[in-house]
């Protein structure tokens, strides 16, 4: 089979690479490297070509060679995208729209989203579903280009001519992820293994779902293989939620360190009033109706690997 990852040196896609490489399928990468890593790469791929999405004069070729496509091109990581939300709106959406406007009928494609679409979350005992309504804040676009930008690629590719599934992805983790862009498991992790202060930002009750990536990239490549219908939107992450504060405790536990617990206002860690969901928990009924999935891998083991 000849798979295309878009944003392949990435994290998580260059856990999809080395999946089906593995396999023994052939691979072709492309990627700009500004937030992917030429050593997430250690693998013999078909191809893998440096360059920016939508100046890439080789993606028609790549798109018609390829069976199955994994759009994970895009600008991450919430200090990146507070630096420039601007870049970050253009990036993620052209990049979206040039793949879409190539593709042929048959590729089947696989669109990357984010559980940032859901913004603030919900209150009292609801659960996101991928139908809820959204609620959009308005005036704070720059603290949501990310979730925007997501959601817009998602209404770009059911509005396509393609045959695409979408992946809201929550708070997907793992090894090589990248604690300079802001990611909260990794630098924790880092933090507690040097025994420096471990940073919460906000009073720690957030709710979140944490899911190793080797589970997600199972969910992912699950959605791919069934012939849902065009469009559709699966929630994919861990079915067990965990505060920010009890994850904390599970991380110093892990690595046996003695970091002190430093609870920092958003103010102080963005410079500005940061508003950030208190709880985002999600339903995962709909893809384990299609697919099965189960996420496998618990949190404490899943830290465990990123430590060693």
């Amino acid at each position: 089979m000849n798979v295309l990852v878009t944003g392949g040196a990435g994290f998580i896609g260059s856990q999809i690479a080395k999946t089906y490489r593995k396999k023994g399928d052939r691979v072709w990468i492309v990627d700009n490297f500004s937030t992917g890593r030429a050593e997430n790469l250690d693998e013999n791929f078909f191809r893998c070509d440096s360059a920016d999405m939508r100046l890439y004069s080789h993606l028609s070729e790549a798109l018609n060679w390829a069976d199955l496509v994994y759009h994970m091109a895009a600008t991450v990581g919430q200090k990146v995208v507070l630096a420039d939300p601007e870049a970050t709106l253009l990036n993620n959406i052209q990049c979206c729209e040039v793949l879409l406007e190539k593709a042929y009928q048959h590729n089947r494609i696989l669109i990357a989203s984010s559980a940032s679409v859901y913004w603030y979350g919900v209150s009292g005992d609801q659960i996101l579903k991928e139908d809820s309504i959204l609620k959009i804040p308005s005036g704070k676009a720059r603290q949501q280009a990310y979730g925007l930008s997501k959601l817009i690629c998602e209404v770009l590719s059911q509005a396509s001519h393609c045959n695409t599934v979408i992946a809201r992805l929550f708070n997907i983790y793992g090894p090589n992820q990248r604690s300079d862009y802001g990611s909260v498991v990794s630098t924790w992790v880092e933090q507690c293994l040097s025994n420096k202060p471990l940073t919460i930002h906000g009073n720690g009750n957030q709710l979140r779902s944490f899911c190793y990536v080797e589970d997600a990239v199972r969910a992912m490549g699950l959605l791919l293989e069934k012939n849902s219908q065009k469009g559709e939107i699966y929630n994919i992450g861990n079915e067990n939620l965990i505060s920010l504060s009890a994850l904390s405790g599970l991380v110093k536990k892990v690595t046996h360190s003695r970091s002190e617990l430093i609870y920092v206002s958003y103010q102080d860690a963005y410079g500005f009033d940061f508003t950030e969901a208190e709880n985002i928990p999600p339903s995962f009924e709909k893809i384990q109706k299609l697919t099965g999935f189960r996420s496998q891998c618990s949190l404490e083991e899943g830290l465990t690997k990123i430590a060693k």
